[in-house]
């Protein structure tokens, strides 16, 4: 239904004009489904909290591939924002007992996004009562 609806927005037009293809118009089915969303309601800003919400039940031990897999998907989806995890200080939780999304330490980021030179924004929640001012970055 979506795409059917993003195919309808793009190339809507005059009833007599000569549509053009898809191919001519955009790069890629991501490029279709953005520029329609965005035409629709550019005021709205999607945020993907995979990692961070879904840690809730595997105390965030991803692996390194499915977290880069997350965010490339992201990336190539025109996801606004990801929600990486949450920025929790150390002494409140062992790194043997969750995984590095717990605590979104900078080395851990980097591990995965790189210098993350993307559109996407990474964000991570501070778990209040549970993070002391020095670690937020």
């Amino acid at each position: 239904f979506f795409f059917e609806l993003s195919f309808e927005v793009i190339m809507s037009g005059e009833k007599d004009a000569k549509k053009p293809r898809v191919e001519d118009t955009v790069s890629s089915l991501s490029d279709i489904y953005r520029k329609a969303f965005y035409e629709y309601r550019p005021s709205v800003r999607v945020i993907d909290c995979t990692i961070r919400d879904g840690g809730l039940m595997n105390k965030w031990r991803f692996t390194d591939d499915f977290v880069r897999a997350v965010y490339e998907a992201n990336v190539a989806a025109g996801v606004d924002y990801m929600e990486i995890g949450y920025f929790t200080s150390e002494k409140y939780f062992k790194r043997s007992e969750v995984g590095p999304w717990r605590f979104c330490a900078t080395d851990d980021l980097r591990r995965i996004v790189g210098e993350n030179k993307t559109g996407i924004k990474l964000a991570g929640m501070a778990d209040i009562g549970r993070i002391d001012p020095c670690d937020i970055p």
